[in-house]
């Protein structure tokens, strides 16, 4: 659909501030600068998502849409899942992996999981990022399969390894563009809690990387490798059920105390908070994405007992695990 006058005043909706933004818009300081770096969960993405929506998500939304506030000093992050940062009004700056791109108005960037990133909405610009989790990915597989190769393989690809590359899109959009539309759709389509729900998201998504590959503008680049906090998030990933401190730091060939000192530095967080963060990132995807047990979860996320990861599961989401994964299950079987 034309990026019509129509679709225009929807996205106004995006220039009412936030108290957030109202604040720092009367209080300015350097939002270009990182305020802090922070490891998200999937969990954690669905509350910032509920926040700026103003309703509760499906619990096992597979797809979120999240608009980045301007003005407000702006964090460091990284996560484990794909993220498309697109830019709908001046522009956006995003630097990850010692790189800098700056998007503008109808430029689009798609990152791999596992890259810490800072994005920086320049002045009154509005830049929203689409997050992707692995489970939409593997129930629409066969969807996904009619993507070109160049970008079957970018979310498909089943090591980290085989995913350095980024793209970026960059065009001037013209009136009869589609792609605002189907970005607005897709922000639009998150309050939607029918059971069709996440279908729909799926088959948006593909219509929207279809519409970037036919413009011939989608450039792919290269990321630079084995940057020190891409490898110590990579041993996170990969260690999380039996790594230590002490074993991080001498992979690392740091001494304990620095290498907590650099943790804290270099992503806000202490060792043991990184460790938790990982595990329940990868707790909602056995839980959601297979047919382990809890016991079985628990063990291979490196926990002493199901007991201890049972406690510490229920005080992050409120509920035990086994409830978890019911009510992601009843809400992905409701009727028509």
């Amino acid at each position: 659909m034309p990026n019509t006058p129509k679709t225009q005043e929807f996205f106004r909706l995006f220039d009412v501030m936030t108290k957030e933004e109202l604040y720092y818009l009367e209080h300015p300081v350097n939002s270009s600068l990182s305020s802090g770096n922070i490891s998200f969960s999937w969990y954690d993405l669905q509350q910032r998502a509920e926040a700026e929506h103003g309703c509760s998500m499906r619990h096992n939304r597979s797809l979120l849409v999240i608009r980045h506030l301007r003005y407000v000093p702006n964090q460091t992050y990284s996560h484990a899942f794909f993220e498309l940062l697109y830019v709908q009004r001046g522009e956006c700056v995003c630097t990850f992996a010692h790189k800098k791109e700056t998007l503008r108005a109808g430029e689009l960037c798609i990152l791999p999981p596992l890259q810490k990133h800072h994005i920086y909405p320049v002045g009154d610009s509005i830049a929203l990022s689409i997050f992707i989790h692995p489970s939409m990915l593997t129930d629409s597989f066969f969807t996904f399969l009619h993507l070109p190769d160049m970008l079957l393989h970018f979310f498909t690809a089943s090591t980290r390894e085989a995913r350095q590359q980024y793209f970026v899109f960059r065009s001037r959009i013209p009136d009869n563009s589609p792609l605002p539309f189907q970005v607005l759709s897709l922000y639009l389509e998150i309050h939607k809690s029918d059971s069709l729900s996440d279908t729909m998201l799926s088959s948006m998504l593909i219509s929207l990387l279809i519409t970037l590959v036919r413009s011939e503008e989608l450039l792919i680049h290269s990321l630079r490798e084995n940057s020190e906090t891409d490898k110590i998030l990579s041993l996170f990933q990969n260690n999380y059920d039996t790594i230590t401190l002490s074993e991080l730091a001498a992979k690392l060939h740091y001494t304990v105390p620095y290498c907590s000192r650099y943790l804290k530095k270099n992503f806000g967080s202490t060792f043991s908070e990184l460790l938790r963060r990982t595990r329940f990132q990868r707790a909602e995807e056995l839980l959601t994405g297979s047919h382990m047990t809890v016991c079985q979860i628990s063990d291979e996320l490196g926990y002493e007992n199901p007991e201890s990861f049972i406690r510490i599961f229920k005080k992050k989401y409120q509920m035990t695990p086994a409830q978890y994964r019911v009510q992601t299950s009843e809400n992905s079987a409701d009727p028509l």
